[in-house]
Formats: C-alpha cells, sequence, structure tokens
C-alpha cells in the first residue's frame, strides 16, 4: 500500500525512516516532567518518555514546538523560528563546567516550583533558571571549542537572536518597533556601540543555546538507538515581535496580518497577527532563510509537521490597521498551485526529514492532489472524517482514510477524546446557536427548551434532545425561518454519538460515558486505519487508565481564539517514570501489534 511513496519527490525523505505502518505519541515538552525535572519539562526528559514509548509499542515522538517563546508562552507565536527554548535545558547537565553547581539550583527550583497541574507560567519557573544559569555562565572560565564551533556554525541566524534578546530585556520587553531608530534597522554608529558595550549579554544568549542544542541533540540521538523517530512541529508563520522579522524585515509583508478566513465558529475570521512572508523576496534569495531553519531542526528531527500547509498556497490575510478586512494573499486562484509546488520543491531539496502536513482548515483543492504525488502525509481526524457530501454525513471506516496520513483522535487545538465524547459529541455551541436565532428573529431561549436536552447540555454546548429525530422535526419547532446554519449544524451533529459509537465498531446505545472499553475502541480504529501513521496526545493514549488528577474537561492544551492561563500549561499529573509501570502500557502495545504498527 505504501510502496508508492517510495518512487516519488519525496522518495530519499521516506527511504531514511522507512515506508511502513507506525504508531507514536504526541505532547508538548511542558506537558511531561520526570523525577529530576526542575519546574518545567526538560530535553533529557525526552529520553524516559522514549522508553515509555517503546514499552507501548510506539515509535513516533511527536513534540509541540520547541522554539524560544520569551514571556507569551505562545508556541506558535514565537521570538525565533529557530532558536530554541532555553527553559526546558537541564541544570544538572550543563557544558562546560558548572553541572554541581545546576544540580543544587535544580533542587531548590523542584522544591519550590513542582508539578502542580499547570506549569506556573507567571515567568516564575523560566526566570528562575535563567538567573540560575547566568550565574553559571559568569563562573566557567574559557568557553569549550565546541562552543566557538557552533557560534561559528550558527553565526547568521544566532548573532541577531542573541542580539535580540538584549534588546528586548533593555527595553524591558517592548516590542522592536518601539525601540530607537537605530536599534529598529541595525546600523548606525549607536548600534555598532550597542553590539561592543553589551558583547557579554550577547554571548550568554549564544551561549544558552549551544546548551540546548547540546541536550536537545543528544537526547535524539538516545531516541533513535531506541528505534524511536522524533516528529518535530515547526510553526509556519513567526511572531511579528519576533528576532526573524527585526533581523530579516524585507522577508515579511508588515502592512498584513495573517488568520484565518470566516467559518460558521468565526464569522469574521480568525486575525492571528503574524506577518505574512514575501514569498518573491524571498525566493530570489533561493530560499535561503527557509532553507536555514530546515538545516537546523534536523539537527533534531526525523520528521516534521509542516504546520499550516495550506498556507504555501495562499494565506489568509488582513491589512494591519483597524477595521482592516481580509482576503487571501496571493488573490488570484490561478497561481495557487504553481505557488504551492515552488515552495514545496524548496522545502524537500533543503532537508532529509519526511514532512508531514497539517491540511487542515480550508483547504483548496490543489492541496490533496500534491499530497498524493509527493506521497507526504496529510492529517486526518478521526472526528472529522466523514462523508460530508453524502446525506448524513457518515463516518469514513477504517479503511476509506488516506494512506498518505496521519490519522489522529484529537490535536493540541481541539479537545481529547474523553472531553469530546462527554461534553461535545452531538451538541452544537452555545452562542452560535444564539447567533443563528438573532440573525433569523427567532426566540433563542424559548426554543432552547424545546430543542436541547439542558440536563446533558454542559461547558457551553447544547445537546440534541434524542425525540428532535428528523429535520422535519426541526422544521415544525422552527417555523418558516429556517437558518441554514442551524439546519447543517443538526445534520452533522444530531446523530453523532451514535454514529461515531458504530464507527469505532461497538454495538448498542452509547455509553454517556466515555468508558475505558470506548475509548480503546476509538484508539484501536484510528490504529486499524489505512493511514500509514497513527499518532495520539498523550492524554488520549492515558485517558483508559483514569489517572487521577486527569479532569476530562481541563485536560486540553490550547482553547484557539480565547487568551487564557489555561492554554499551554497543562501537566501530567505524574511523572513520566510512573508511565511505564501501568498496566494501561501493555494494554496500548497489544493494540499495536494487533494493527500491524511494532
Amino acid at each position: 500500500m505504501y510502496a508508492s511513496f517510495l518512487q516519488g519527490p519525496a522518495r530519499a525523505h521516506w527511504s531514511r525512516i522507512g515506508a511502513r505502518r507506525r504508531a507514536g505519541v504526541a505532547t508538548p515538552l511542558f506537558s511531561v516532567y520526570s523525577e529530576t525535572s526542575a519546574g518545567v519539562g526538560e530535553y533529557p526528559d525526552l529520553v524516559p518518555l522514549g522508553r515509555w514509548a517503546r514499552a507501548a509499542g510506539l515509535s513516533i515522538l511527536q513534540l509541540l514546538p520547541m522554539n524560544d517563546v520569551g514571556y507569551t508562552f505562545r508556541p506558535y507565536d514565537a521570538e525565533s523560528s529557530i532558536a530554541l527554548e532555553p527553559m526546558h535545558l537541564c541544570l544538572g547537565a550543563v557544558r562546560g563546567g558548572g553541572a554541581g553547581a545546576g544540580r543544587l539550583a535544580a533542587a531548590r527550583i523542584r522544591r519550590t516550583y513542582g508539578p502542580q497541574g499547570r506549569v506556573r507560567y507567571d515567568t516564575a519557573v523560566k526566570r528562575a533558571k535563567l538567573e540560575a544559569l547566568r550565574s553559571i555562565f559568569d563562573r566557567q572560565g574559557k568557553r569549550p571549542a565546541a562552543f566557538a564551533a557552533f557560534r561559528r556554525r550558527c553565526a547568521e541566524w544566532l548573532g541577531p537572536y542573541a542580539q535580540y534578546k538584549v534588546l528586548k530585556s533593555i527595553y524591558g520587553q517592548r516590542a522592536w518597533w518601539d525601540w530607537p531608530e537605530p536599534f529598529r534597522h541595525r546600523s548606525g554608529a549607536e548600534y555598532e556601540a550597542f553590539l561592543r558595550e553589551r558583547a557579554v549579554e550577547i554571548e550568554y544568549h549564544e551561549w544558552l543555546q549551544w546548551q540546548c542544542h547540546e541536550q536537545f541533540a543528544a537526547a535524539h540521538a538516545a531516541l533513535g538507538r531506541m528505534g524511536v523517530l522524533l516528529l518535530g512541529d515547526l510553526p509556519f508563520l513567526v511572531s511579528r515581535d519576533s528576532a526573524d522579522v527585526w533581523a530579516e524585515q524585507r522577508y515579511f509583508k508588515l502592512d498584513l496580518a495573517a488568520g484565518a478566513p470566516p467559518d460558521l465558529c468565526f464569522a469574521e475570521g480568525q486575525r492571528w497577527g503574524m506577518p505574512p512572508y514575501d514569498w518573491p523576496a524571498i525566493e530570489k534569495d533561493a530560499y535561503r532563510y527557509l532553507r536555514r531553519k530546515l538545516l537546523y531542526a534536523e539537527t533534531f528531527y526525523d520528521l516534521f509537521r509542516l504546520d499550516h500547509f495550506v498556507g504555501i498556497f495562499r494565506v489568509w490575510a488582513f491589512q494591519d490597521a483597524p477595521g482592516g478586512k481580509g482576503a487571501f494573499d496571493p488573490p488570484d486562484t490561478d497561481i495557487w498551485e504553481a505557488h504551492g509546488r515552488r515552495i514545496l520543491s524548496a522545502i524537500l531539496s533543503s532537508t532529509r526529514m519526511l514532512p508531514v502536513a497539517e491540511d487542515l482548515g480550508t483547504v483548496p483543492d490543489c492541496s490533496y492532489a500534491l499530497l498524493r504525488e509527493t506521497g507526504l502525509p496529510g492529517t486526518d481526524i478521526q472526528r472529522w472524517s466523514r462523508h460530508w457530501d453524502r446525506p448524513g454525513a457518515a463516518f469514513k471506516s477504517p479503511e476509506e482514510y488516506r494512506p498518505n496520513a496521519v490519522c489522529v483522535v484529537s490535536t493540541h487545538d481541539i479537545s481529547p477524546l474523553r472531553q469530546w465524547w462527554e461534553a461535545e459529541a452531538g451538541t452544537i455551541d452555545t452562542y452560535s446557536f444564539a447567533s443563528w436565532c438573532a440573525e433569523a428573529g427567532l426566540d433563542a431561549e424559548t426554543l432552547r427548551g424545546e430543542l436541547f436536552d439542558e440536563k446533558s447540555s454542559r461547558y457551553g454546548r447544547l445537546r440534541w434532545k434524542e425525540t428532535l429525530d428528523s429535520e422535519e422535526a426541526l422544521s415544525r419547532l422552527v417555523g418558516g425561518h429556517r437558518p441554514r446554519a442551524l439546519f447543517e449544524a443538526f445534520r452533522s451533529t444530531s446523530r453523532e454519538r451514535s454514529d461515531y459509537w458504530s464507527a469505532v465498531g461497538l454495538k448498542g446505545t452509547p455509553s454517556e460515558r466515555a468508558t475505558p472499553e470506548f475509548l480503546r475502541a476509538a484508539l484501536g480504529a484510528s490504529l486499524n486505519s489505512a493511514s500509514v501513521f497513527s499518532v495520539q496526545l498523550l492524554q488520549d493514549w492515558l485517558a483508559p487508565a483514569e489517572l487521577p488528577g486527569m479532569d476530562a474537561w481541563d485536560y486540553r492544551i490550547n482553547f484557539p481564539g480565547v487568551t487564557s492561563d489555561a492554554n499551554w500549561s497543562i501537566v501530567l499529573p505524574a511523572p513520566i517514570e510512573r508511565l511505564t509501570k501501568l498496566a494501561e502500557t501493555s494494554l496500548i502495545r497489544g493494540l499495536v501489534e494487533r494493527t500491524g504498527r511494532i
């Protein structure tokens, strides 16, 4: 089934890892920790996590972005597309001397900021670790030759990044466009004086990146010896306030702000804020900016998630001004395919890593065609993989999934399986329902009582009444108004629970609760799919074990479009070392073996 992958443009990339069925686990590093971690998951923690993965029969370990997030803690809006997050450094494993002092500092941080259900994103953990690292840096003598070699090898991006970090500190973390003119454009005598006077601080940030490189590369090598592939996540865009944009302004359209087009959830679209790329300028420089990122990333990864894959064809962009309207960039649909082909060709020629496309959202047809042609995997989300063009939108059977895909039950941007089943499946959003009623001139409160089961409606979701069994019944209650969105939602969600229950191979009446039997059936259906890879969130793999502290609703990584302390902060309720002792680990391995993914 997968032999054709070895015949296409990505044959060299497939040959490196083997075109065969695999299963894997996905997690952000901040969500896991070992018994020796200080405040947050660390690069060396990937090694015991890899041991658990192998015990469970999993050969892919997928991470969320590892880029430096500064003090905003938004992984997909990072301060650099290359530099790594120093918060994940293990203080006791620093190179060049000082490991003993690092272990003492780590013990203090561990006592103060031990696992508490959430990463302490009040900046305390990161500041404490950086203070300890700066102390070690200052006490070290002559820098090792390996550090000097690293600086020479990475000078093109490392120097500007380190300068950016120092200037951010000098100007109170203000954005680069609010700095004095000489520093906004890296020119003039004042800027040259800064480079001389702040040379030690600049070197410190370069040293931090060297330490990240050494620890992450060592973890990757250890995983390779175990037979575990590391799947990275390279954000498609980078923060407007980033070292990349500051140092390479010619590569970005600073008058635009990227986002997503309007849909049923966001009537006016989504404004993300990152500037779109000026691809003609990047192409004019032979894609040097793109190649640089990929070359560095393959030090750590065997595969990488090509975030927002549809963005290589076109990006939805707003004018970066109050009330600015949105449109696709480039606007000409006739050039989208050629545009994407050129960028993908540059990607494939720049790296040995296998790209895994995140082809979600509003997807142009040329995207699916290009993935089929190249044999690159796309992304199929189980709860959304349905025959949307057919009445009833039935769920696809496992054999109907794309062979060139990674099949997932959940992602970091949607609810985990347990949460979805118990609170969201067979429901619609309360706010959307009210909006549709207002547009149609309907009394939302009265209609709500007639359409929905209030006892089963929670967390801002409305569960349809079981007695509401047809569109005709809905029409009688709504009258002549018939809001289109409401009827579309009814078609796709009113039978969602019973249809999904059958699709994962279960009989009888769907259970209200996500029982271990149900969870394993859903995971097994994903593993049994035709997709070459099946990679699940760690919390979905562990959900049947019902670990204390894993709340069905709160155990979600991110709520898109919402600013919340709950985003990007969830932590497992137990250290990694406990995972291999769980009975669930052997049960996962059994599922993986039965579906031929060992």
